[in-house]
């Protein structure tokens, strides 16, 4: 038997998730993002007990969504909804051409 901690409650299994999540989240976000990992740990009483507890824990992570918007203006009743036509973008060219 051992202290109880973040490393080695459930048997190591929260450091272990958490060193998987931390490897994800950072993986997965870009300059000025921002990702994070939620932990929560639950503590039950054992019925018929006054020394056993069950500890369970839950771990998840979210990684940075892709967000974007426009400004829409309003014609007539509603029935119309304008916005700015989107800037016209040059096609990705994969090869250069070959020159004759």
């Amino acid at each position: 038997m051992d202290k109880i901690t973040l490393a080695n409650v459930c048997g190591g299994g929260l450091e272990e998730d958490f060193q998987q999540k931390y490897k994800e989240v950072v993986n997965s976000i870009l300059p000025g993002q921002k990702g994070t990992i939620s932990m929560q740990v639950s503590i039950q009483r054992i019925a018929e007990t006054s020394t056993m507890t069950k500890v369970e824990y839950s771990i998840n992570s979210k990684r940075p969504t892709i967000k974007k918007s426009s400004i829409c203006q309003i014609v007539g009743n509603g029935e119309l909804l304008l916005t700015e036509v989107p800037e016209e973008k040059e096609p990705l060219k994969l090869f250069k051409k070959k020159e004759a």
